[in-house]
């Protein structure tokens, strides 16, 4: 079964002669014959960014909210969420009727035995929601075998296979995404991050800052019916047996804002010459306390856990916050130097992303990547240059 899978419904194209696409080693298209620096100069990376220049830092709540007010607000108050939850259930929508507010249960644990996808389909859930499975979703090696030979966890997906779960869940272009998580879930910006990369409009993806447990607190609707999470395999089936040729939501045919370890390679070697204050570059790393036992060459340290609400795992910290912690670690979030965040597997490093942007750092400007592999590939590599912290 997982052959023939493989063999025919693997629906992601391979090349594209007229773009000069391959697919690197992570299983996300990029930009062939170009440096990291080059391809942000050419404007292809950050082809329809919107930077937030630290505006979205929406904490307290919108008195009266809609979709024209929550524009641009990346981090919105459970308040906020439940009262646009109630008009859209009220048809209430104020604005255009094409606009719709999707909420993304995005619940994932990286230790234990919780398992976000069988909670989800137990409910509670907010009433209407949906659930991504980063494991899932993702260039698994089962699926795509050459688009992930290292199976590595949790890969960014083929643009296609990311779009076919849109149209699965009914979701467009032009909706609002709303992305929540259960208490003491900590990475939800990986979401958040996974839609950005795939070109859906960024004034139009939030995080909800606070948990599913707080919105059930005040009121917010719910629903307790199980249901079913369909599987990636059962979604390309699916489109196989109904000889499904097209796909509604429109994807960008690479994941931006990614690279690979041969980007990050050879970024390093072309500044070898340079120290950490004279390079071109940084490398924030994000992870804990393993960060000592061993990362890539010149990297400075952030603990994602020092850029998150110590009483909440899913509220980011304030603006004013994000910023000393960034300063403390020898980080300025607007430097226009290129910044590579790194980390286990490519999730938290999503949060450093995310609280760049907050500080004001200019996406489309200021060339800014998630190293996907991390240091679960580049610490298995024995050719690639390790130091301890």
């Amino acid at each position: 079964m997982i052959q023939f899978l493989c063999a025919a419904l693997v629906f992601v194209e391979l090349a594209s002669t007229a773009d000069s696409f391959t697919i690197s080693s992570l299983g996300v298209a990029r930009q062939s014959g170009c440096s990291l620096r080059q391809r942000c100069s050419n404007g292809q990376t950050y082809e329809g960014a919107i930077p937030m220049n630290g505006a979205g830092n929406e904490q307290n709540g919108i008195d009266d909210p809609t979709t024209q007010s929550i524009l641009n607000q990346a981090l919105l108050s459970v308040d906020t969420c439940t009262k646009l939850h109630q008009k859209f259930l009220n048809n209430e929508n104020g604005s255009n009727e094409q606009e719709r507010i999707v909420f993304i249960d995005a619940s994932w644990w990286h230790k234990g035995d919780w398992n976000g996808r069988k909670m989800f389909e137990d409910g509670p859930r907010i009433k209407g929601s949906y659930y991504i499975d980063i494991d899932d979703i993702s260039s698994k090696f089962d699926l795509y075998p050459t688009l992930n030979p290292k199976n590595l966890p949790h890969m960014m997906p083929p643009s296609d296979l990311f779009a076919a779960f849109m149209d699965e869940y009914n979701i467009s272009n032009q909706d609002h995404i709303i992305i929540y998580g259960r208490e003491t879930v900590l990475f939800t910006p990986r979401t958040w991050f996974m839609f950005k990369s795939f070109g859906h409009d960024p004034a139009r993806i939030h995080l909800m800052q606070g948990s599913l447990e707080e919105w059930i607190a005040v009121g917010g609707a719910i629903e307790r019916h199980c249901i079913t999470v369909p599987k990636a395999e059962d979604i390309i089936l699916n489109r196989q047996r109904s000889n499904a040729q097209t796909l509604n939501y429109i994807a960008s045919k690479y994941a931006s804002y990614v690279c690979s370890m041969e980007d990050v390679l050879n970024t390093i070697d072309d500044e070898t010459h340079k120290n950490k204050e004279d390079s071109n570059y940084m490398i924030i790393d994000s992870r804990g306390s393993s960060f000592v036992k061993g990362c890539i060459p010149n990297s400075c340290h952030v603990p994602y856990s020092k850029l998150m609400d110590p009483n909440n795992t899913l509220k980011l910290k304030s603006k004013n916050n994000l910023n000393q912690v960034f300063m403390e670690a020898g980080v300025n979030p607007c430097t226009d130097k290129m910044i590579i965040c790194s980390c286990g597997s490519g999730v938290s490093a999503c949060t450093v992303f995310l609280a760049l942007e907050q500080c004001g750092r200019n996406m489309k400007d200021q060339p800014t990547f998630v190293y996907d592999g991390s240091w679960s590939e580049w610490g298995n590599e024995s050719n690639v240059p390790k130091v301890s912290s």
